[in-house]
């Protein structure tokens, strides 16, 4: 199973009132469909792994919302296998999920990223900060 990529289909930011601590962000993805597509230049059949991922930046002061599809190589029978099971259950294999949902947040928390420096808003992902401490080694 080879990953084929990721595209954004919708991208939302919205500032809903000003930003004022404290201030906690919220975040949540989930796959909301799983389909069965064809390659039109190769031939092979692909799994289409719909999602959302958003950032509420509580308690209601800026959102943003991203909706995507990642695409997924594998054999046809493991793509008509997994998408069986999605069918009856709405759910795949931990191992796949891992996999497809790695993916996504990997995509989806740059470009957040990058949305939050355009709106002005804080970043969602804690970075690592120099503290100014005496050091032992200097009197």
């Amino acid at each position: 199973m080879a990953i084929a990529g990721i595209n954004f289909d919708k991208i939302l930011v919205e500032k809903l009132k000003k930003i004022e601590a404290p201030l906690k962000i919220n975040s949540n993805i989930s796959l909301s469909d799983v389909t069965k597509e064809k390659d039109s230049e190769k031939g092979m059949a692909l799994l289409r792994f719909d999602f959302v991922f958003g950032l509420d930046y509580a308690v209601k002061q800026a959102v943003i919302e991203i909706k995507g599809h990642v695409l997924v190589k594998d054999k046809e029978k493991e793509i008509d296998d997994i998408l069986s099971v999605w069918k009856k259950t709405k759910k795949i294999s931990p191992a796949l999920a891992e996999r497809v949902l790695n993916v996504i947040l990997l995509k989806c928390n740059i470009k957040a990223l990058l949305l939050s420096q355009e709106f002005n808003l804080p970043p969602h992902i804690q970075f690592p900060t120099l503290a100014n401490k005496p050091s032992k080694y200097h009197g």
